[in-house]
């Protein structure tokens, strides 16, 4: 016997050809939806790499933010106002270099929120520390009649360019100066011009100065320096001694006899003692 005669609508797998151009559209939609899958799944991996570098930014940020808003805490108990000063110029520098070492992986309005954060805590770590500082008026050892208070007809002729400038560029400011001694103290982003004619043989105290730029000329006969952060400080010859402590971030230019250096941190000295 013989086979009947094959369908000319059926192929030899014995489908017909509506079921088998139904079957090659169903294997083209099955196609497609593993090549979408996957080009998601491509896409995806860069933007949970990113999240992942979120958090971690987040959690590092967040440590650090606490420990700062513990110590400026006011019921907070320190042990020295150095101490304390010291470690929070350090949380501040953590936090400033943190948010700039993630910058790339945030997007610009985070980034600019962080940043407003680091400087408000900045801001009120400057304001807690002038309240904590001691109320205490610099003065130096008498050095008998070459220290001598000027006579009134020598304040009188001398002439007011001579007196110490401090400026920005909106304002002009005239540090404190109380008999032979020269103080200059809680200023923000100013630059501080010591002359010759108010320096020589005077005695010039320093504190609490911050993003300041400090030029001294002249020979001052002994030099204090207390609290100066992010500050550039250029100081000619010194007669006699300096004592420098807690400068933070700060470019030290000076020559002196004799120089005490205390509790300072990430700071770069150019230093050159005179020889008796």
């Amino acid at each position: 016997m013989t086979d009947p005669p094959a369908d000319e609508n059926t192929n030899s797998n014995g489908l017909s050809e509506i079921d088998r151009k139904r079957q090659l559209k169903l294997q083209k939609l099955a196609d497609l939806q593993r090549e979408r899958i996957a080009a998601k799944q491509q896409s995806d991996e860069p933007n949970k790499a990113n999240s992942q570098q979120n958090d971690a930014f987040l959690l590092q940020y967040s440590a650090l933010k606490h420990q700062l808003s513990v110590l400026l805490d006011p019921q907070t108990k320190t042990t020295t106002v150095g101490i304390w000063s010291t470690q929070c110029n350090e949380l501040l520098q953590q936090l400033r270099t943190h948010c700039n070492t993630h910058a790339y992986a945030l997007n610009a309005h985070d980034l600019r929120l962080y940043q407003q954060e680091v400087q408000q805590l900045g801001e009120r770590f400057t304001t807690l520390e002038q309240q904590l500082a001691p109320k205490r008026k610099f003065g130096f050892k008498d050095r008998g009649a070459a220290a001598a208070k000027p006579t009134e007809a020598a304040n009188s002729a001398a002439p007011a360019a001579s007196a110490p400038t401090v400026s920005s560029a909106s304002s002009t400011h005239q540090p404190d100066a109380v008999s032979n001694d020269i103080e200059v103290r809680q200023q923000h982003n100013k630059f501080i011009y010591l002359s010759p004619t108010c320096t020589t043989n005077k005695d010039i105290s320093l504190s609490h100065l911050t993003h300041c730029t400090i030029l001294i000329t002249g020979v001052p006969t002994q030099l204090r320096v207390d609290h100066l952060t992010d500050c550039n400080l250029l100081v000619g010859p010194i007669a006699g001694s300096v004592h420098l402590e807690y400068a933070v971030n700060c470019n030290i230019t000076l020559c002196s006899r004799q120089i005490r250096l205390h509790d300072s941190l990430s700071s770069s000295s150019t230093i050159t003692i005179a020889r008796s």
